[in-house]
C-alpha cells in the first residue's frame, strides 16, 4: 500500500543541535528535523536520533548516535525482567574510571577503529578522569523507581545486554559502545563527548546501519568514498575537508580549556565576591556593618566604627562618616539586616543617635544615614524600595537629614564607580547631598 507524504530516507531527529551545527549534517540526511523532545514528533516516520547528552526513550525502531553523559531506554536484555526498563547510560564523573591505557577490540570495522584511535582516544588522553558508560534500570510503576546501575564487566555476563565495545580500559570499563535496542531492530551508539567530530562519526554509523537495515539507508557509503575510487577532484576536495576538520578540533580544543580556565577564574571570583562585595546584599549584624564600611571607604568616604570607640553599655550609630572634600560634613549611619522588610522603628533609634551625638558636639550631624539590608534571602532585582509602605516616616525622617540606603542600591553604586560608569567624588555626592530614599536609578 503506498504511503502519501513518506519523506526520503534516511529521515534524521537532531536533538540538542544548534543550527550551525545542523547543516554539515544534510548531506548525508535527505529528511532533518530540528527538536527538543521526543514527544514533538512521531518516532516511526523516523530512522536516526542524534542526540547531545539528552535523557531518551527511543522506539525499538530508531536508531540512534548520543554524543555525551546521557541515558537511552529501551535496550535489550534477557537477564533483566520485563518488569524493569533497561538503559544504556553514563555513571556519575566522581565514579569514574583513571585508567590511562585504552583497549579498543580487533574486530572493529576499519573506518570505526580509525574514528575511535583518532578522535576518541586523543579526547581521553585529555582527562584525568573518565566516565564509564553501563547499564541502568528503572522498575516500571506508577512512579518509576530506580534499581540499579551496573559497569561495563557486569553487562554482557550478568545482565544479558547485547553490547558491543569501541573502546575500554583493563578494569574493564566501557568508556563508549553500541547497544541494541529492545526488539533487535536498531541499536545505539554512545560516545562520552559532546564535542566531537559529528559528520564523520554519521558517516561511519551510516556505512554500519545500512548493513543492518537497507531499506532504511539505502545510500551505501562504501567504495565509491575509498580514495582509490575517487576522481582528483573528489580527492582534493575530501583532503581539504579533512585539513577543516583538524581545525575545528584544534579550535574546539584550544576554546575549550580557554572555558576551563576562565570557569576556574570565576569561580574563584564567586567565592571572592561571596565574602567581600556580596556582603551587602547577604548578610546583616558586624558582617554587613563591615561590608557597607569597606564599600564606603571605596567611594572615598572617611569612616569611624563606633562600637570601637564607645563601650558596650554606651552605644551609638554603627558609623561615623565624612567626606574628603568637607572636613566638617558628618553622616551618622545606622546599619541593619532583615530577612523580611526594613522596621520603621529603627529611625526613632537613628533620631536618639542625632541627639546622642549634639550633646557630644554641640551641633547636629549634615546627615543621618539608615542603611538596610532588608529580604535578604531574596533575589536583589525583586526586594523593592526600602520602607515603601511608610512614606510618611520617610518624609518626616528625611526632613532632618535623613535618607534610607538600601544595600542594593549602595552595592550598584559600588560598580558603577569600579566600571568607570560614575567618578568617586561624584558618587560620594550623590549620597551627600540626598534625603529621603536614595534611588541611583532614579538619578539619586
Amino acid at each position: 500500500m503506498p504511503v502519501i507524504g513518506e519523506r526520503p530516507r534516511p529521515r534524521a531527529l537532531l536533538l540538542g543541535f544548534d543550527d550551525k551545527d545542523i547543516e554539515p549534517l544534510k548531506m548525508f540526511f535527505p529528511t532533518t528535523k530540528k527538536i527538543s523532545n521526543l514527544n514533538e514528533v512521531r518516532q516511526s516516520e523516523w530512522d536516526v536520533l542524534i542526540t547531545k547528552g539528552a535523557f531518551v526513550s527511543p522506539e525499538q525502531h530508531l536508531f540512534v548516535l548520543s554524543f555525551g553523559r546521557a541515558n537511552i531506554e529501551n535496550i535489550q536484555s534477557s537477564g533483566i525482567p520485563d518488569a524493569y526498563s533497561v538503559s544504556g547510560m553514563y555513571g556519575k564523573v566522581e565514579d569514574g574510571s583513571l585508567a590511562t591505557e585504552f583497549i579498543i577490540p580487533d574486530d572493529l570495522p576499519p573506518d570505526l577503529a580509525r574514528l575511535v584511535m583518532n578522535e576518541l582516544v586523543p579526547k581521553l588522553n585529555d582527562e584525568d578522569k573518565h566516565i564509564r558508560l553501563g547499564v541502568g534500570s528503572l522498575m516500571r510503576r506508577a512512579a518509576p523507581v530506580f534499581s540499579g546501575y551496573w559497569n561495563f564487566n557486569d553487562i554482557n555476563e550478568v545482565k544479558g545486554v547485547e553490547f558491543k565495545l569501541f573502546v575500554g580500559t583493563h578494569e574493564p570499563s566501557a568508556l563508549a559502545g553500541c547497544f541494541v535496542l529492545k526488539g533487535g531492530l536498531a541499536e545505539a551508539w554512545m560516545l562520552p563527548f559532546v564535542h566531537m567530530d559529528v559528520a564523520a562519526w554519521v558517516e561511519v554509523a551510516l556505512k554500519q546501519w545500512h548493513k543492518l537495515a537497507p531499506e532504511r539507508f539505502p545510500v551505501d557509503l562504501g567504495w565509491e568514498r575509498n580514495p582509490e575510487w575517487m576522481t582528483r577532484l573528489e580527492s582534493e576536495l575530501v583532503g581539504k575537508i579533512d585539513v577543516i576538520r583538524k581545525e575545528r578540533q584544534k579550535a574546539l580544543a584550544y576554546f575549550d580549556s580557554i572555558e576551563r580556565e576562565l570557569k576556574t577564574q570565576l569561580h574563584a571570583a564567586n567565592l571572592s565576591a561571596d565574602t567581600s562585595e556580596r556582603r551587602l546584599l547577604t548578610t546583616q549584624g558586624d558582617v554587613l556593618v563591615e561590608a557597607v564600611a569597606d564599600a564606603l571607604k571605596e567611594l572615598g568616604f572617611s569612616v569611624e566604627d563606633m562600637d570601637k570607640i564607645f563601650p558596650k553599655n554606651d552605644r551609638r550609630e554603627d558609623l561615623r562618616v565624612g567626606l574628603p572634600e568637607d572636613k566638617d560634613w558628618v553622616a551618622i549611619c545606622e546599619i541593619k539586616g532583615y530577612f523580611k522588610g526594613a522596621a520603621v522603628n529603627d529611625l526613632l533609634k537613628i533620631e536618639r543617635f542625632r541627639g546622642r551625638f549634639f550633646k557630644e558636639k554641640g551641633r547636629e550631624p549634615e546627615r543621618c544615614w539608615y542603611v538596610v539590608n532588608s529580604f535578604l534571602k531574596d533575589d536583589p532585582a525583586r526586594r523593592g524600595r526600602a520602607l515603601a509602605a511608610n512614606s510618611a516616616e520617610v518624609e518626616t525622617f528625611a526632613e532632618g537629614g535623613g535618607l534610607v540606603v538600601g544595600t542594593v542600591e549602595l552595592f550598584r553604586l559600588q560598580m558603577k564607580v569600579r566600571a568607570g560608569k560614575i567618578e568617586a567624588k561624584e558618587a560620594r555626592r550623590l549620597l551627600a547631598d540626598r534625603t529621603g530614599v536614595f534611588t541611583l536609578d532614579l538619578g539619586g
